[in-house]
């Protein structure tokens, strides 16, 4: 794959160059828009107000078995919707540990066709 300009996630400034950081590992770009994706809540980005999957708030609701499914589903479409350039997402599993959702989602690189996977906890 060419190389590609692209900041880094989060943010931050060079400090050897004194301009924006940028991502030079594709793969790792990528597992951090997934995140980010993830993450967001909608309604908190001004220009994009749909942008996101909002399962942090869930935390916040009773955690029971019928939740993972509604969470596995509210992932599965943000990810299709904001990144389907970029992945295939092949499966997203959710799990309730008390007051923890277990997401782990695998997906396939598109420009690479390299599968990769993720595992994170989501807590208030």
């Amino acid at each position: 794959m060419a190389a590609f300009d692209h900041f880094a996630y989060p943010l931050a400034i060079d400090r050897g160059l004194g301009t924006i950081a940028e991502q030079d590992d594709y793969s790792a770009y990528i597992r951090a828009l997934v995140i980010q994706t993830i993450m967001t809540a909608q309604g908190e980005r001004i220009n994009r107000p749909e942008f996101g999957a909002s399962i942090r708030r869930l935390v916040f609701s009773p955690l029971n078995v019928g939740v993972e499914r509604f969470v596995q589903t509210i992932v599965l479409q943000a990810l299709n919707r904001w990144l389907s350039r970029y992945i295939r997402t092949t499966e997203v599993r959710v799990r309730v540990a008390e007051e923890t959702l277990l997401v782990e989602i695998d997906y396939v690189l598109l420009a690479e066709g390299e599968e990769q996977f993720l595992s994170m906890e989501v807590t208030a």
